[in-house]
């Protein structure tokens, strides 16, 4: 076991604690880095709930483009239908706060080729941004 000696007016030599000056610094340095801190974490919840309702909204955009493409390509329903029935389309059912806004451009033409651009947007509610996705389907 190894003894301590006692230094003149300085303590311990060799001590291993803090004194009360060194315990008030740190306190006082903890004390102005854990707001900040603790604010970048509140930030960073709130952007990943964002970002999930962000996610989900894009799921939902696909499932829509998903139907869009089935009713283009099944043989019963095809371009005319798409074009003529998805503007304001809403047989879709959206988790609640969900909202959903389908649009089918006027007809265009390039090279003898009829097409129309379907945009289909979906948001998690009003204080969110729209998920948007666009298709172009041909005559």
């Amino acid at each position: 076991m190894r003894m301590l000696k006692l230094k003149k007016g300085r303590g311990f030599a060799g001590q291993l604690g803090m004194s009360i000056i060194e315990v008030v610094i740190v306190i006082v340095v903890v004390g102005i880095a854990l707001p900040p801190l603790t604010r970048v974490a509140t930030k960073n919840m709130k952007y990943m709930g964002d970002f999930a309702k962000y996610s989900q909204s894009l799921s939902l955009a696909e499932s829509i483009v998903e139907e869009v493409l089935a009713d283009y390509g099944a043989p019963s329903r095809g371009y005319t239908y798409v074009r003529n029935n998805y503007s304001g389309y809403g047989s879709s059912v959206l988790p609640s706060g969900f909202e959903k806004d389908v649009t089918v451009s006027s007809e265009n033409t390039l090279d003898g080729v009829n097409y129309v651009q379907v945009t289909v947007k979906v948001r998690g509610g009003s204080n969110f941004s729209w998920a948007t996705l666009n298709v172009w389907i041909s005559q």
